[in-house]
């Protein structure tokens, strides 16, 4: 095929075939890569600020709203990079942190056990099944999800479910060539944890009662690294999805 433009010369096949080549090229890097993206949380989500992210101007932005930092040291934040987890049109969110150097600071606190929390109101007071998901990735620490049921916001303060818990012990990681967000998804999909790392797999549980107030409790701590792991101990997570159902 030849194709002669206006007082120009003619365009040969070859020709038009390495200029729909360069277009395509430009195309693609010119389309926004989501570095891990992942699905939204479901609707039924109790939890208001899961991401502990808000949007500004389009651009992702920290917001710890909704979340009560327990004591001191307690946990840290993580700021997004490309390799956390986030639903599209947005590559990444921010997350909970709990590591060495937590506070970017020289701060290390081995076999501390820090707290945050997050207080929901059940969609009805009458449902005794509980949901819970969340995004997590860690180096020899242990992770827990605690949730407590009461009849008042404040408390006090009944606890109905050890929702979640894993020790790490080796410091995982993977391999060089693949990208850091494998972390992501070898943890969140670990068997008998929540099975998928891109849509939430919730855990379930059903109570002998309901309750009109929940607290979604996350605990951290990792222990004294030795010679052979120093600097590999922590954590993160973010995503975090609780509900209630009859």
């Amino acid at each position: 095929m030849d194709t002669t433009p206006a007082g120009g010369r003619p365009i040969g096949r070859r020709t038009v075939l390495v200029l729909g080549a360069t277009a395509a090229m430009l195309s693609v890097r010119a389309t926004p890569a989501f570095a891990h993206e992942v699905a939204p949380l479901p609707a039924d989500n109790r939890i208001a600020n899961p991401w502990l992210s808000k949007i500004v101007n389009g651009a992702v932005q920290l917001d710890k709203t909704g979340w009560v930092f327990e004591g001191s040291p307690t946990w840290g934040t993580g700021n997004d990079k490309l390799d956390c987890p986030g639903p599209a049109p947005w590559n990444s969110m921010h997350t909970l942190r709990w590591a060495r150097n937590s506070g970017q600071t020289p701060e290390f606190h081995p076999n501390v056990v820090v707290r945050v929390h997050t207080v929901v109101t059940a969609a009805n007071p009458a449902h005794r099944t509980l949901k819970f998901f969340m995004h997590w990735v860690m180096h020899r620490m242990t992770l827990q999800a605690y949730v407590y049921g009461a009849a008042s916001a404040g408390g006090p303060w009944t606890q109905v479910w050890y929702a979640f818990e894993h020790t790490q012990t080796v410091n995982w990681q993977p391999p060089p060539s693949v990208p850091r967000s494998e972390a992501w998804k070898h943890f969140t999909a670990m068997p008998t944890k929540f099975d998928d790392w891109y849509a939430p797999v919730p855990r379930t549980r059903t109570l002998t009662q309901g309750f009109p107030y929940h607290k979604v409790e996350l605990r951290a701590s990792y222990p004294t690294p030795d010679s052979t792991t120093t600097g590999g101990v922590g954590g993160k997570l973010t995503g975090v999805y609780f509900a209630t159902a009859p």
